[in-house]
């Protein structure tokens, strides 16, 4: 959707996130405008940085910090900082984090909400923890050492078949090939509408391949300029959305004004959040303007 925001919507944006739109007209989402951020410093920034979550220099760590200021923040969040002296936002510095593991984190990060590898779940599992985590997905794992989450591992699946799995996939819900085709088939499949007629499904099947709708896609491409209308990424992978739904709006399926595009990411929580049946307008403005 490429409609362009007007003033009072974005004025109320920044209001929102506690600034204030210091500016008196919008012209687009990549003119930087005066603002007051909720540090109550006085910067520019373009609309569309400020969607993605950016602020002012002193709030994006390009001030820098006393010292005192950041042991106060590292006690702040219940860590203690172990250095006697601050340089930048990029040096890793040791401290004892909440969880009561020492470690080393810049900070920069720990301003972001990193922790610990212990506190992520990235500290490295044991090959005990791992065999019986397969167990308990009634799963057997057949290998003698675990090296660790990304390297491919023999086992035996629920089914039956025996197959190589990564540590990281499995625990997302990953499973074998044999299991994985048997979740893309009909109702198994997320994207199962029961709505549809078997004459409407057989025809989505090769609708991404038909010449019409790969035209009618790249339009939606073009109007958004290749650009995600929600989170304003380019250049990323895109899909072109129906914003009245494909399957009961045969009239719009083709109409370039019913379509928008967002990135594999943001689409997939569109439909994640408002399913994949009677998807409408409404549901899309709500998406748009409210920070889900």
């Amino acid at each position: 959707m490429s409609k362009k925001h007007n003033y009072e919507y974005v004025k109320g944006c920044f209001k929102e996130q506690g600034c204030e739109l210091l500016e008196k007209e919008y012209k687009n989402n990549k003119t930087k405008m005066k603002y007051k951020c909720n540090c109550k410093n006085i910067s520019k920034i373009t609309f569309s940085n400020f969607k993605k979550g950016h602020r002012c220099a002193k709030c994006g760590g390009n001030n820098k910090y006393t010292f005192k200021y950041v042991y106060q923040y590292f006690e702040e969040n219940d860590c203690k900082l172990l250095e006697k002296e601050y340089k930048n936002t990029l040096i890793k510095m040791t401290y004892i984090c909440s969880c009561g593991n020492e470690s080393e984190i810049c900070f920069n990060h720990f301003r972001q909400g990193v922790r610990c590898k212990k506190c992520s779940g990235c500290e490295k599992h044991t090959l005990k923890f791992v065999k019986q985590f397969f167990k308990n997905n009634d799963c057997e794992l057949l290998e003698k050492k675990y090296i660790n989450a990304h390297y491919k591992m023999k086992y035996i699946c629920n089914c039956g078949n025996i197959s190589k799995i990564a540590f990281s996939n499995f625990q997302q819900g990953g499973r074998c090939k044999k299991c994985g085709d048997k979740k893309k088939l009909g109702e198994n499949n997320h994207n199962y509408n029961p709505n549809l007629t078997d004459e409407e499904r057989e025809n989505n099947k090769s609708r991404l391949s038909d010449p019409i709708y790969k035209k009618w896609r790249t339009k939606i491409y073009k109007k958004n300029n290749y650009t995600c209308q929600k989170c304003f990424k380019k250049g990323c992978k895109l899909n072109a959305h129906h914003i009245e739904n494909y399957a009961t709006n045969k009239k719009l399926r083709l109409v370039k004004s019913n379509g928008i595009t967002f990135c594999k990411n943001c689409h997939k929580k569109f439909h994640k959040i408002y399913g994949i049946k009677d998807n409408n307008k409404q549901q899309l403005n709500q998406y748009l303007t409210v920070n889900i």
